[in-house]
């Protein structure tokens, strides 16, 4: 609709022209201009027009102009020079020109919001004939975006009446493109060059990408798929693809408002390298908004998976975004320690289960193998401080250390430590330290290594020292903890025995059996404490010193606790096993090696139960033995059975009591033994309350004899409960081993007894009627110049085999048994009165017994036996009287 104009005709030379200019109202009211000029050749081949127009609106003449079509939904004022060229039947062949668009929007059929753009020119040829349109070197910039380009647009679906096009395929070669919009991109996106290849239908406006490439200085992106503007808004679904791309580069093209806190940490963390195969998907439905997928792999890129952790270099890996979860994962990668090693963390990977949620929790998995002590430096750095807080430096062992961690944070700027939760497992091969355990080399294939924020904690088989264990090391790292703890089993050997410096004896133990051990290290200079108990089992126990054994079958108790300082020292050791129990502590000297063991209570065979104490000499000899208090009980054992064998070191003895058989105890007996070659030494003892005896040890093939004299043998058999009528005299008694336990062979001399007041020997002379020596008996008292006797000492009793007792007025043979259980007798002998002069055949006779004299026999309680005397037996001459003599008795009668 013009709002006025001229028209001007003029016949020329070459033919006739028109020329026609008009005022029309344009793009939003704002006035507008038309010139035509058209040249009719005087031949009338046909028309060529020229037509200037300034201020249309683009899209109203789109509607109206076919070459023009591909402006259809531009909003905007439209400047145009045009030449176009028709045939004589007034058939349009050809149109050329240029054209600028001012500032307006797109706003295409169909719905979507309108996008604005700051304008656009270029040149334009028209072919009817191809229904097509020729671009050449347009430009097209906006306040967001700008790029060049070549090309053309072919007509399909051309309405026959319009000559307008309802689809057109574009091509293009784009040239200088640039996104630059502020609120979506960090900074401006340039490509150099590119290439557009559209399908643009334009009722309902649809655009059909099948290949967008936008390249220049490395590989190009190619994005394909539709936008279609729809009642509802723009919907699209684009899938943006690239062999490779530098991450910089990806993260410029990442929308801002999509994901920000993914890609903000992607930003901050991922600091350099080169991405490959990137597919991006968006898709977007009218009324709802845009989904986004990514996935792209990485190589040579530097990944900072926290800010108190160095990069981890050289990472190659995958990543993908799918809806709100973002996957980042290693094919490749290394951290380098503190100390200058390097961390293979290769199957490590991040995930973010939600990228929507402010904040989003994300999720670190870190595979890692390297050295120990690279590994631990790395687990010593905030926020995990795993050594700092066991109070341990990072130079704990040599080995490498295999195995993942996993780390739960938020995905915000400055991170706090306290919002940091951790995990690590697994697994250290070859490992050797010599700091872990002091003083103590640890040597183990593989261990397994565990770690939180409550502990930490390494654990399986290996060695300390030669000692084979199979423990876990357990350090707390929770507020106010300190030191750690090791706990398990270990392998009791001789070996262990000899790493741990226990303080037994060398020789001790053979065999292999299970003990559970506790450790604590308290870190610092602290000596770490220790606690051992096994059941024995499997462990077989000599202590020849004590003539006590274990077989490897028999099971008990051993508990030892002490610390594992320069030296070891062991405050405890209890053991207790079938016919052993002791307990006390070790004193180690400065070398580690035994010094003195002192036991508080020693019980063993049922032969001793005291306070022992054990001393080590030089050059590895046996231990020196002493005994303070307590009691040993001979019954039980031989003399010295054992004690000696295959001893060899000094005995001291302060007993309280020694028991010799049932009825016969010393007090107070104080002995300088040596077990060397066997038992041998000096004692000295009491008998009942104050009757003192001394004597000597030797050492025989049974065991040890001993030798005892007292000068007061009266007291003695008093004392002992054998005779209470004995006064005076001197003993030397003799005890050899025999085998089994607790016998002796023994032999008695007595010299210068006086026996007083006897009943039994009363009774005796009384039978015979010897009056004389009664009156003697009760009075002075008789006395036998010399005893003698040969004897079986048995823990049962004593069987008297020869025995007896001469004097210048009797002579008294005897033989029997005595129960020692019972205090009951069985004894027989023969009495001679007037021994000196009976004694003239006493060389056909039995010691102790005249030419003629009374047999007898003793029988029942020793305190008052019964007696029985054949007075008939005076008339049987001595050399005749083994004839008619019962076989004596014997003690298991």
């Amino acid at each position: 609709q013009a709002a006025g104009g001229q028209l001007v005709l003029a016949q020329e030379p070459g033919g006739r022209r028109l020329d026609l200019s008009l005022e029309l109202a344009g793009q939003g009211g704002a006035p507008a201009a038309v010139s035509l000029s058209a040249v009719v050749p005087a031949d009338g081949q046909g028309v060529s027009l020229t037509a200037r127009l300034g201020g249309v609106a683009a899209n109203d003449l789109a509607a109206e102009v076919p070459a023009l079509a591909f402006l259809i939904a531009a909003e905007a004022p439209l400047e145009a020079e045009l030449e176009a060229g028709f045939a004589r039947s007034g058939r349009l062949e050809r149109l050329t020109g240029r054209i600028r668009l001012g500032e307006g929007r797109i706003a295409p059929a169909g719905g979507g919001q309108p996008v604005p753009f700051a304008g656009a020119e270029g040149n334009l040829a028209y072919l009817p004939g191809a229904r097509s349109v020729v671009l050449d070197g347009f430009a097209v910039h906006t306040d967001r975006a700008a790029f060049r380009a070549d090309g053309q647009a072919l007509f399909r679906a051309v309405d026959p009446l319009s000559g307008l096009p309802g689809v057109l395929l574009v091509q293009l070669d784009l040239a200088d493109v640039l996104f630059d919009p502020p609120e979506t991109l960090a900074e401006p996106a340039r490509f150099a060059t590119g290439s557009a290849d559209l399908r643009v239908t334009l009722d309902p406006f649809r655009v059909e990408i099948g290949e967008l490439v936008l390249g220049g200085g490395g590989a190009p992106l190619r994005l394909a798929g539709e936008v279609a503007a729809e009642p509802g808004g723009w919907a699209a679904a684009l899938d943006l693809r690239t062999r490779a791309i530098a991450a910089d580069q990806l993260l410029a093209l990442w929308p801002l408002a999509f994901a920000p806190r993914t890609r903000a940490w992607l930003a901050a963390n991922v600091q350099s390298g080169l991405l490959t195969e990137v597919a991006a998907a968006l898709r977007k439905e009218a009324d709802s908004p845009a989904r986004v997928g990514l996935s792209y792999g990485f190589e040579g890129a530097s990944v900072r998976v926290l800010p108190t952790l160095p990069p981890i270099d050289g990472a190659a890996g995958r990543a993908s975004l799918t809806g709100e979860r973002f996957a980042l994962e290693l094919d490749s990668g290394r951290m380098t320690a503190p100390g200058g090693a390097e961390v293979d963390l290769a199957g490590s990977r991040l995930v973010v289960p939600d990228v929507s949620i402010p904040g989003a929790p994300a999720e670190i998995g870190l595979a890692y193998a390297g050295p120990i002590a690279a590994v631990l430096e790395l687990l010593d750095l905030p926020p995990f401080r795993f050594l700092a807080k066991a109070g341990r430096g990072t130079d704990l062992s040599e080995g490498t250390a295999v195995g993942a961690a996993t780390i739960r944070l938020p995905l915000v700027e400055d991170v706090p430590l306290e919002a940091v939760a951790f995990e690590a497992a697994g697994e250290l091969r070859g490992v050797r330290s010599e700091v872990l355990v002091p003083g103590r080399v640890l040597a183990a294939p593989r261990l397994n290594f565990a770690a939180s924020p409550e502990a930490l904690t390494i654990a399986g088989p290996g060695l300390l020292g030669r000692a084979a264990f199979d423990v876990a090391w357990t350090a707390p790292l929770g507020p106010g903890t300190r030191g750690s703890r090791i706990e398990g089993s270990v392998t009791l050997d001789p070996a262990f025995l000899d790493e741990f410096r226990i303080g037994l004896p060398r020789g001790t133990v053979s065999g292999a059996g299970r003990g559970q051990i506790e450790i604590d290290l308290p870190g610092g200079e602290a000596a770490p404490a220790f606690r051992l108990i096994s059941d024995l089992n499997r462990l077989a126990l000599d202590i020849p010193a004590l003539g006590w054994s274990k077989p490897a079958a028999g099971t008990g108790r051993l508990e030892v606790a002490g610390r594992l300082g320069s030296p070891t020292t062991v405050d405890r050791i209890l053991l207790r096993a079938r016919g052993l129990e002791a307990e006390g502590q070790v004193t180690l000297a400065a070398d580690g090696s035994f010094r003195e063991a002192r036991l508080s209570r020693l019980r063993a065979g049922g032969w001793i139960d005291a306070p022992v104490r054990l001393t080590a000499r030089r050059g590895g000899q046996a231990p020196a033995v002493r005994i303070e208090g307590g009691t040993i009980d001979l019954t039980a054992t031989r003399l010295g059975g054992g004690a000696g064998r295959g001893g060899g070191g000094p005995i001291t003895l302060a007993l309280d009591r020694l028991i010799v058989a049932d009825g016969i105890q010393f007090r107070r007996v104080a002995a300088e033994l040596t077990s060397e070659g066997g038992l041998s030494g000096r004692f000295t003892a009491l008998v009942g309350n104050d009757v003192p005896v001394s004597g000597t040890l030797a050492p025989t093939r049974e065991g040890t004899a001993a030798r005892l004299q007292s000068e007061n043998a009266g007291a003695l058999l008093r004392a002992v409960g054998l005779l209470d009528s004995a006064r005076q005299g001197r003993l030397d008694l003799t005890l050899i081993p025999l085998p089994g336990e607790g016998r002796y062979d023994g032999r008695v001399r007595i010299t210068d007894l006086r026996l007083r007041g006897a009943p039994v020997l009363a009774e005796l002379l009384s039978a015979v009627s010897v009056v004389g020596l009664l009156e003697q008996l009760n009075g002075q008292g008789i006395v036998f110049g010399e005893v003698t006797g040969e004897f079986l000492l048995e823990p049962a009793g004593i069987t008297l085999k020869r025995g007896s007792a001469i004097g210048a007025s009797l002579g008294v043979s005897m033989a029997g048994i005595y129960d020692l259980r019972t205090k009951r007798l069985d004894m027989q002998g023969v009495i001679s009165p007037i021994y000196m002069l009976n004694s003239i055949g006493a060389v056909l006779t039995r010691r102790g017994e005249g030419l003629f004299g009374f047999t007898y026999r003793m029988t029942g309680p020793a305190a008052g036996p019964r007696t029985q005397v054949n007075p008939l037996s005076i008339l049987t001459p001595g050399m005749f009287r083994e004839i008619f003599r019962a076989p004596p008795p014997r003690l298991t009668q």
